[in-house]
């Protein structure tokens, strides 16, 4: 699902920058350029050999978060001006979207087998805890303000909507 939410980024990009409508069939294309990556780095036996580049991803992850926030608090609307509550009809996407950007944890559980000490990983002060809670915060925050902006018009990732004109 990352990949595809990656390959619609990409496929705005390229649409905007050549001026040409890379169509439904080529964001599959994409997809699967995409996945050729992801593979390889899925074979890497050590997380040690992963640390890297999971510090270039955090970079460009706070990067993009920065900018995020930027325009979504750029000209925000009065939040009178907001519905509170959506229809309950939007009520299935909102929780799927939810469990989605939450499954994730999957990928830390390998962590605590190769700590020193597992037993500081749970725990009510544990660092998965800690990371997690961190992680809520900012969803929470980044999906009140991107709502705030977008309401209806939010589209399947907030950075879809974000302005093409600059750079």
């Amino acid at each position: 699902m990352y990949a595809v939410i990656v390959a619609a980024n990409i496929k705005q990009i390229i649409e905007h920058y050549q001026d040409v409508n890379v169509g439904e069939y080529n964001i599959r294309l994409i997809t699967a350029y995409l996945l050729i990556p992801l593979i390889l780095l899925s074979w890497i036996p050590d997380l040690k050999y992963l640390a890297p580049v999971s510090m270039v991803a955090n970079i460009f992850m706070g990067t993009g978060l920065g900018i995020t926030f930027y325009y979504l608090v750029w000209d925000l609307p009065p939040l009178s001006s907001v519905p509170l509550v959506a229809t309950i009809e939007s009520f299935p996407q909102f929780f799927s979207i939810t469990i989605f950007a939450m499954e994730a944890i999957g990928v830390v559980m390998p962590l605590e087998n190769s700590m020193k000490t597992p037993q500081h990983f749970v725990g009510i002060c544990g660092v998965l805890n800690k990371g997690m809670s961190g992680v809520t915060l900012v969803y929470i925050f980044l999906g009140f303000l991107g709502y705030a902006k977008y309401q209806d018009e939010t589209l399947g990732s907030i950075t879809l909507n974000l302005p093409t004109e600059e750079m």
